[in-house]
């Protein structure tokens, strides 16, 4: 993920190239397939990284020495005619960073794949706003995202289980444990969901229509708030106010008409007064429906990172089924509308992993979903339009209230399909639509409520 000080500052980066330039063998294994020059600030510095490369390309056996950099600064100065108190700077500058010694070299070598991801990722950004902006084709944006993401890939060369085997519970509870996940606070879901939702996951919503997706994830960027989570909900279906309503209904406990109630105003302030400590970090925005697809959204939410410095740990899209794909289908008629939707959810999977958040967002159910009898739930037989949906995303939680249910303000949470916890688990709730909020109940029967 991208951090508030997008580029290493000047000090790490001389640290980055003093290393590149003494340790020949991590050139050659790792920053090679890393690092461009264009990733670093300074004039000097590109020239310098360009010259190592050319160095190491040319002369792969030998070291590179400060003396070679020196001698093609001033063969470079003699073609550009620098000036000699610009000459005298950058021959500072090449001494400073090979005769430096670096302390910390584990540390640098961190913070190497780590500036490199964020420099390639804000290239990305740049290029492929100027695309967009003249109309160029979005195949060419998807190109240049792919390469951004290869970024460091050849580092990770998998896990090896002979050197991982002793510590490896330790580094499954860093990535597992509740301290890392995002809980739903909603404890028997969490308990399926073995603790919460994890860094580039996918996790569906998914309802008939009007059974309470956009309000489902209202309360779930209100609990993400109440974990002092930075949170970014886009919606494509409700404006910008409305989602902002559902959600502060969510926090204050009052409905829409209470909101705008000026008898109730200082009810609401005295509500809102009980938040004021916990910095609640969200941004809402909205697009038209159909009129984005995720490469649309990669680009908004870096301009969110760079601009606001406001860094998502969790991202809602309300809802899924109302984003274009990326690439465009070739095919047909009901064939059609299969491949994209399918083609959409795969695209939002690679939009978590890219800023390596969890997403939610919401799906609609078939008819088979509709109208629920009984004990009746949705599963995964209801997915509308494509199955694709269920392959790509780590859990599916469907929202089941037959009609009874809805007049009481109970539902049932199913779990259709969980990749990493329980499935086919149901958790009774109360779920006021009005105020968006969900708490779990003690299990009850349909003819409980009847009776």
């Amino acid at each position: 993920m991208v951090e508030k000080n997008y580029n290493a500052d000047e000090g790490t980066q001389r640290k980055i190239l003093g290393l590149i330039i003494s340790d020949k063998t991590y050139f050659l294994s790792t920053a090679s397939d890393t690092i461009k020059a264009s990733y670093f600030t300074s004039q000097i510095h590109q020239l310098m990284c360009r010259w190592v490369f050319d160095f190491y390309q040319r002369f792969p056996d030998n070291q590179c020495t400060e003396s070679f950099l020196q001698d093609m600064l001033k063969r470079y100065s003699t073609t550009c005619r620098f000036r000699s108190d610009v000459l005298m700077r950058y021959e500072e500058e090449i001494t400073l960073i090979c005769e430096s010694e670096i302390l910390d070299e584990d540390y640098v070598k961190e913070r190497v794949l780590e500036f490199a991801k964020r420099q390639a990722m804000h290239e990305a950004f740049l290029k492929s706003i100027e695309i967009y902006e003249s109309h160029g084709e979005t195949d060419k944006i998807e190109q240049i995202w792919k390469e951004a993401l290869s970024v460091g890939g050849g580092d990770n060369l998998g896990i090896n289980l002979q050197t991982s085997l002793e510590d490896f519970p330790d580094k499954l509870k860093k990535t597992f444990d509740r301290g890392s996940l995002i809980q739903t606070q909603i404890p028997g879901l969490d308990d399926s969901l073995l603790g919460g939702v994890g860094k580039g996951e996918l996790h569906i919503l998914m309802a008939a229509s009007g059974g309470g997706k956009s309000k489902g994830l209202a309360y779930l960027t209100k609990a993400a708030l109440l974990q002092s989570k930075s949170v970014l909900h886009i919606t494509f279906e409700i404006s910008e106010e409305e989602s902002l309503a559902n959600i502060v209904s969510s926090l204050t406990g009052m409905g829409l008409l209470d909101l705008i109630d000026e008898g109730k105003r200082e009810d609401y302030k005295r509500r809102v007064e009980r938040f004021k400590n916990l910095n609640l970090k969200l941004m809402v925005k909205e697009f038209p429906n159909y009129s984005v697809n995720c490469n649309n959204l990669r680009a908004y939410i870096m301009k969110v990172i760079n601009k606001e410095n406001f860094k998502p740990d969790i991202i809602f899209l309300d809802y899924a089924d109302l984003i274009l794909p990326i690439k465009k289908i070739k095919s047909s008629g009901e064939d059609s509308t299969y491949e994209a939707l399918g083609t959409v959810f795969y695209d939002i999977i690679n939009l978590a992993k890219t800023f390596q958040v969890p997403i939610w967002t919401a799906s609609q159910t078939n008819r088979g979903g509709w109208n629920l009898q009984e004990e009746g739930v949705i599963t995964m037989e209801n997915i509308a339009d494509s199955a694709r949906k269920a392959h790509t995303a780590h859990s599916i939680v469907t929202i089941n209230s037959n009609a009874t249910e809805k007049r009481l303000g109970k539902a049932r949470l199913y779990t259709a399909k969980v990749r990493r916890g329980k499935d086919f688990q149901t958790i009774h709730v109360d779920f006021d639509r009005k105020n968006s909020t969900i708490k779990q109940i003690e299990p009850y029967t349909v003819k409980s409520l009847e009776g």
